[in-house]
């Protein structure tokens, strides 16, 4: 029999065949099979769908069924619409600022839907950029007109004013179709810049109430006229006011109305007196109670209500209830341009009730409101006159006294002023607080002052470079220099005083060369500050200036020991000249002459000098000095006859000389008693004045020993050594009392004045300062008494 064939081998089996063997091996392979077929069907689906859909998209995104959404008000869909034309990287048809004109205007009109303040001047602000943008790339032609009052509408709500005005004028001029609402914004512009320019807003509101055959109740006109009264009073042109607010208005206007009339019938009670003005303030609060009433939602007039009625108050001299008002105002509406103003007005009722710690606690107040404020558009509350009213407050706050106060509010206002303007109140502030301190009568404070002066010689160089590119940069350079020089920063005051130089010769070329030289001469540079002045007195010889400078440079002259040079600068500046003796010029030219003669030992010449001085200015603050001066003339000049009494062969020369002494000594007594008693009973005394006074009380006790009124002598020196115990000079005293013992053949108490002295001595510490106040040193003192108590 014969095998069969051998079997065919088997083929490999597919993809398909083996997925399903495997799926057939279990329910749950089956299934997982199932759903990963599914998820591959439904992903292609998807993928196909997405690709039609944006290849669908992509045809109907163009800038002309953007521009039809926006005229269609769709805003929303055609801001979309740009920002995927504005985001693509293919370009757009129709010209290249058609997408960001339309992302501009639907800008617009989301801030336009915005609610907070805040967000809404942002929105217009970015539409502004987005329309200026387009504007610069380019606009279809039918939008070039719509696109520029856009921009000029959100340039203005975004409070750039000046550059929204000039926006609205060219869509004006390009057919805009609402011109009368351009041209209202312009006056609203006006209206509201800084300083705000009330006439030109009148101007072109005139615009709108002159067209002829418009409708009288169409809302920009009636608009027009209520913004037109509220211009006219902030004029204080009340009476037309009241007569542009005579018709009716729509009821949403009927508060601010209101509030228009009670304004202008304040303004007018405050030039009115009497019944006339009690009548108007009344009138006034009528309006006030209606503008309230009107307002349902109390929004901006009930703020400008409750400002007015604060204001009522105030002018019916009732300070309680204007405080109860604006306190009312500012806690109910916060951060608003009317409750700045009633903070202002609260810190300005403080001060004059002489609260001044409540007057600047209401003045922050107001800046930390203002500072919350993101826009003011208040037609009672206006922002140049909140700034103008608080650098007022400062300036208050400076006449109370209160410089710290003052300083640290014009830090907190650095929003509202230029940088310049910052460093230009704070240098006049710091300059008048130094001044203050200079007057009060202790060191530490003087000391203080200068301080002040010299950080307002800093403010003032920070303006100057501030201003460096205007013509005031030499004005500030000077009074920088003047501030550093009363602060006594010597250094810095020649340094500046150079550079004015250098700026400026025509107007204060001599004042500069002056203060040069005085600068100079605080700085111990003695022959720097006389050429400084030199050249002033050469230059400048009929200057006012000039005068000084002859003056100070006598005095350098003088500390150089050239005399004879001093001393014809000064006869220069009494005899030579057109100065006057009324000048103060004059007057301390006569007092320097006198005082050089004294020192040069010319007693008769020095004391006719200083009584001329005392006699043409008997009121001066240097009429003490002149006193005292003439009292040293008069003892110094008893000398010489004194000596004559003696020497003179002559009996008859001797008498002669003996009566002359005495003569000059008495005169000598009279002034040194009149001085002294001056300065004991004036009150204050200066480090002059209580050196001048130590000195009376020796020298009328030197006067009355060379008079031979020993016991008068020594009481004047007791007198000395009661007042100033424990001090050096003293020592002087009891040796002068010890002589006159002596004189009185009265050896025992001059020993015992003796031992006193040297008591004193011992108990006067190591390191006194002998040589400041006696022409002896410590170990001299000891044996010159030592050797008077053996006598």
């Amino acid at each position: 029999m014969k095998e069969p064939d051998a079997l065919p081998t088997p083929s490999r089996p597919g993809l398909l065949s083996r997925a399903r063997a495997w799926a057939g091996a279990s329910r749950m392979r089956q299934l997982a099979i199932a759903a990963t077929l599914g998820a591959v069907v439904l992903g292609t689906i998807v993928a196909w769908l997405a690709t039609a859909r944006l290849a669908l998209q992509r045809q109907a995104l163009t800038l002309p069924r953007a521009l039809r959404a926006l005229d269609e008000g769709e805003w929303e869909t055609a801001g979309l619409i740009a920002d995927q034309l504005h985001g693509s990287l293919e370009p757009t048809d129709g010209p290249p600022g058609g997408v960001l004109y339309v992302l501009g205007a639907s800008q617009a009109a989301r801030a336009k839907a915005e609610w907070s303040p805040e967000r809404r001047k942002n929105g217009y602000a970015s539409a502004a950029r987005y329309l200026q943008q387009a504007q610069i790339l380019g606009l279809p032609e039918e939008r070039e007109a719509d696109a520029a009052f856009l921009l000029g509408f959100s340039l203005v709500e975004s409070d750039q004013l000046e550059q929204g005005k000039e926006a609205l004028e060219e869509a004006i001029e390009l057919g805009c179709t609402e011109p009368q609402l351009a041209n209202r914004l312009i006056a609203e512009s006006y209206f509201f810049s800084s300083p705000p320019r009330y006439a030109e807003a009148i101007e072109r509101l005139d615009r709108i109430l002159s067209e002829e055959g418009a409708d009288p109740n169409d809302p920009e006109r009636v608009e027009a006229k209520l913004r037109k009264a509220e211009a006219l009073n902030a004029l204080s042109r009340y009476s037309e006011a009241l007569t542009e607010l005579t018709d009716e208005v729509p009821p949403d206007l009927a508060a601010r109305r209101a509030v228009a009339r009670a304004a202008a019938q304040i303004g007018a009670a405050r030039a009115a007196e009497g019944p006339q003005r009690a009548e108007l303030l009344e009138l006034a609060v009528e309006e006030i109670k209606r503008a309230e009433s009107l307002d349902k939602l109390a929004t901006g007039p009930t703020r400008a209500a409750r400002l007015l009625a604060g204001r009522v108050a105030e002018l019916r001299g009732r300070p309680d209830e204007a405080q109860q008002s604006y306190e009312v105002l500012r806690r109910s509406f916060g951060a608003c341009a009317e409750s700045v103003a009633a903070a202002i007005a609260e810190g300005d009722m403080a001060l004059a009730a002489g609260n001044q710690a409540l007057a600047t606690e209401s003045y922050r107040r107001s800046l930390l409101l203002l500072a919350d404020v993101p826009t003011i558009r208040s037609e009672l509350a206006p922002k140049h006159e909140l700034r103008k009213s608080l650098i007022d407050a400062g300036a208050k706050l400076v006449r109370a006294g209160r410089f710290e106060d003052a300083i640290s509010l014009l830090g907190d206002m650095g929003s509202l002023l230029e940088p310049g303007e910052q460093a230009e109140l704070r240098a006049d502030t710091l300059a008048a607080w130094g001044e203050a301190l200079l007057a009060a009568p202790d060191e530490p404070t003087q000391h203080e002052g200068y301080r002040r002066l010299r950080e307002a010689g800093q403010n003032y160089e920070r303006l100057a470079e501030i201003r460096y590119a205007t013509a005031e940069y030499p004005e500030y350079l000077w009074r920088s220099s003047e501030a550093y020089l009363s602060g006594h920063s010597f250094t810095s005051a020649a340094r500046i005083l150079r550079r004015y130089l250098n700026e400026e010769t025509k107007r204060r070329g001599a004042q500069a060369l002056l203060r040069m030289g005085q600068a100079q001469l605080g700085l111990g540079s003695t022959d720097a500050a006389i050429a400084a002045l030199e050249e002033c007195i050469e230059f400048y010889p009929n200057d006012a200036a000039s005068y000084q400078a002859r003056l100070d440079c006598a005095r350098a002259y003088q500390a150089r020991g050239k005399s004879e040079r001093a001393e014809a600068l000064l006869r220069d500046n009494l005899v030579g000249g057109t100065l006057a003796p009324r000048s103060a010029e004059w007057r301390d030219s006569l007092l320097e002459l006198g005082r050089l003669l004294h020192e040069q030992g010319r007693h008769a010449e020095a004391s006719d000098k200083l009584e001329e001085y005392v006699l043409r200015y008997p009121g001066s603050q240097e009429a003490q000095l002149a006193r005292y001066l003439t009292a040293e003339s008069y003892r110094h000049s008893a000398a010489a006859p004194m000596a004559a009494a003696v020497d003179a062969p002559a009996l008859a020369e001797r008498e002669k000389a003996r009566e002359l002494a005495h003569a000059r000594l008495s005169e000598a007594l009279r002034l040194y008693s009149a001085v002294q008693k001056e300065i004991t009973l004036g009150g204050a005394i200066d480090d002059l004045s209580r050196a001048m006074l130590r000195n009376c009380y020796m020298m009328q006790g030197s006067v009355l020993f060379d008079l031979e009124r020993y016991k008068d002598a020594i009481d004047m020196y007791s007198n000395v050594s009661t007042l100033y115990q424990d001090q050096p000079f003293v020592l002087e005293t009891l040796v002068e009392i010890s002589l006159c013992w002596r004189r009185l053949r009265d050896p025992i108490k001059a020993r015992l004045t003796v031992k006193q002295a040297q008591e004193l001595l011992e108990r006067l510490p190591p390191e006194t300062d002998f040589a400041s106040s006696t022409n002896l040193k410590q170990d001299e003192w000891r044996m010159l008494l030592d050797e008077m108590g053996r006598w």
